[in-house]
């Protein structure tokens, strides 16, 4: 079980929203999140020892002693920050930065813009901050309410499930014939995005879960599936190490299984078999995205809908690892910000598991070597 410790030299309550956040997430692969007060004078003396968490998140309101993390006049953090990436490894750090004015009188594009220089400015700055961390992120309140962009909830998401990954016992290559395998096993995941629509239909989905997967080096194929006589159809498991199911509802109705002129009773649970369940990712896209709606209300309708769902069609349930309902996949991405952070952990689960046929022809071999 990987332990995240989340440090400020702030009171707990002004992180509130990002600690539910994160333990929330954390929970979801059997992880836990832990509050570490930081003195809020010499930090320099302060210990973490390596066997307390497996990583940190350092967490820093400008209320504080304004944005100064390091390389700058009074920065706080010039030695702290050093020595975390040196117990725990950069790969285990991240650093949030918070208070900044949200802007939520701006619209989307000109709050971007302003985040973007402000990143920019950051990293040419402060740059041992990027040096010593996985991942640094500004944004806004962190306390009653989460100001945080779409984008780096995302990478939060993955930071946390990687720190997960990294504190799991790895597999130990003692023989020859384990050293021999890795080097002709592949070792990038290849997850396959299936639709019996034309691309062009999840064109933004697509981009989003490539951009997820690069970040793991991982890869994303779109399948188009027959329009009928799906039952026939055949992904054999070397093609590809999981799959995401997307239908779209204009594509005869909301039937995915157990219900009148179910389209995939058959096909999922098949791929549930052929990559396993925890490989399996299920996407109903184009319901009507309510954007003239309060977000509780519309979360309200998300929330009943899925209810709906899960009772009325439970075999997509059992085969899937996760499903979720959305809105448009081509143009935009109207997908529920918790839905996104599933999916990029989802993205961050999926491992290789392909056999390339050298290595299978060779495996015999090398156990007769090994021996």
């Amino acid at each position: 079980m990987a332990v995240i410790g989340v440090c400020d030299s702030g009171q707990e309550s002004s992180i509130k929203s990002l600690l539910h956040e994160l333990r929330d997430l954390s929970s979801r692969s059997g992880g836990e999140v832990r509050f570490i007060q930081l003195p809020y004078s010499d930090l320099d003396s302060f210990e973490l020892a390596r066997g307390t968490v497996d990583g940190i998140i350092l967490c820093h309101s400008i209320h504080n002693r304004r944005f100064s993390i390091t390389d700058v006049d009074d920065a706080l953090y010039d030695k702290f920050l050093p020595r975390m990436a040196e117990t725990f490894g950069k790969n285990n750090v991240a650093v949030i930065v918070y208070d900044f004015p949200w802007h939520t009188h701006k619209g989307s594009e000109e709050r971007s813009s302003i985040h973007h220089v402000r990143m920019d400015s950051f990293r040419i700055k402060q740059p041992t901050t990027f040096e010593c961390s996985e991942l640094a992120i500004t944004c806004g309140r962190l306390d009653t309410t989460l100001e945080i962009d779409i984008e780096d909830r995302e990478n939060l998401a993955v930071f946390l499930q990687n720190v997960q990954l990294r504190t799991r016992e790895p597999r130990k290559l003692f023989t020859i014939q384990d050293m021999a395998l890795a080097i002709l096993f592949d070792t990038k995941a290849v997850i396959g995005v299936c639709d019996s629509g034309q691309e062009s239909s999840i064109k933004s989905l697509l981009h989003e879960l490539r951009d997820l997967s690069s970040r793991s080096g991982g890869e994303v194929r779109f399948i188009q599936l027959p329009y009928s006589d799906l039952d026939s159809f055949e992904l054999a498991r070397g093609t590809v190490d999981g799959i995401i199911l997307c239908h779209s509802i204009h594509n005869r109705r909301f039937s995915i299984t157990d219900v009148d002129d179910a389209l995939y009773d058959k096909f999922l649970p098949c791929m549930a078999e052929t990559y396993g369940k925890n490989n399996v990712a299920v996407i109903v896209y184009d319901f009507p995205w309510h954007t003239h709606r309060g977000s509780e209300e519309r979360s309200s309708i998300h929330h009943v809908r899925m209810a709906t769902f899960r009772i009325k069609q439970p075999t997509t349930f059992e085969c899937s690892k996760l499903a979720i309902t959305c809105g448009r996949l081509d143009t935009t991405l109207e997908i529920d910000i918790e839905d996104r952070e599933n999916l990029a952990v989802f993205v961050q689960n999926v491992q290789p598991r392909r056999q390339p046929p050298l290595a299978v022809l060779l495996s015999p071999y090398m156990r007769r070597v090994a021996k």
